[in-house]
């Protein structure tokens, strides 16, 4: 339980001297925001750096006129390809196969290609990361406590995890039970606008 409540009392001091110091480093206006190329629906590394799965599966929207997609997953330091893959113009589900595992704590990159006959092909190239075996451990503590205490599993979210599309469920949740509570709106604010400046990364 010291462990835990270490953690815990970290993540609630960083989120508190974030507001406190105001979010001007962050990009509220996101301008000239625009769609990525091709939009990854899983897993969700538009609002959430970091995944937790080890053999997560790909999914994207179809891209009107395309004739077939190619995927590629790299380690993000080394750029060594653990995967490439060619799949046809139905196929826009892909499920990472047991040889190709994700390693707890390490770093890689999707190069998402759609080909389009007699146009340039869109290309989707991002990097996101797997939590560490002590993230996990966090994020499963957070997910086991977001009913109960949404504002502390927010702060782990968000502070640990790098998580914010999960740390902006549980504040509209503390919101739903607080409704007049400022502090809590300061939050949501605070997370909605690192999600606009994620999205603006993811889009570019």
């Amino acid at each position: 339980m010291g462990r835990v409540a270490s953690f815990l009392r970290e993540a609630a001091g960083a989120f508190t001297a974030i507001l406190t110091a105001g979010s001007r480093a962050i990009d509220a206006d996101a301008p000239n925001l625009q769609a990525p190329p091709i939009r990854l629906l899983e897993p969700d590394i538009e609002r959430n750096a970091a995944i937790a799965s080890t053999r997560p599966a790909f999914r994207w929207q179809p891209v009107a006129q395309a004739t077939g997609y190619t995927l590629q997953i790299r380690e993000a330091d080394s750029l060594r390809v653990l995967v490439e893959t060619t799949l046809d113009a139905t196929q826009t589900h892909y499920l990472l196969p047991p040889e190709a595992t994700l390693a707890c704590g390490d770093e890689y990159e999707i190069v998402l290609t759609a080909l389009r006959e007699g146009v340039e092909p869109l290309t989707l190239r991002r990097r996101f990361s797997v939590l560490s075996d002590e993230q996990h451990k966090r994020w499963e503590w957070a997910q086991q406590h977001e009913r109960t205490h949404p504002l502390l599993s927010a702060m782990v979210y968000y502070y640990h995890l790098d998580r914010y599309g999960d740390a902006l469920r549980c504040l509209q949740r503390a919101k739903q039970r607080y409704p007049h509570d400022t502090e809590i709106i300061r939050w949501l604010t605070l997370v909605e606008q690192r999600i606009r400046q994620r999205e603006a990364e993811f889009s570019r």
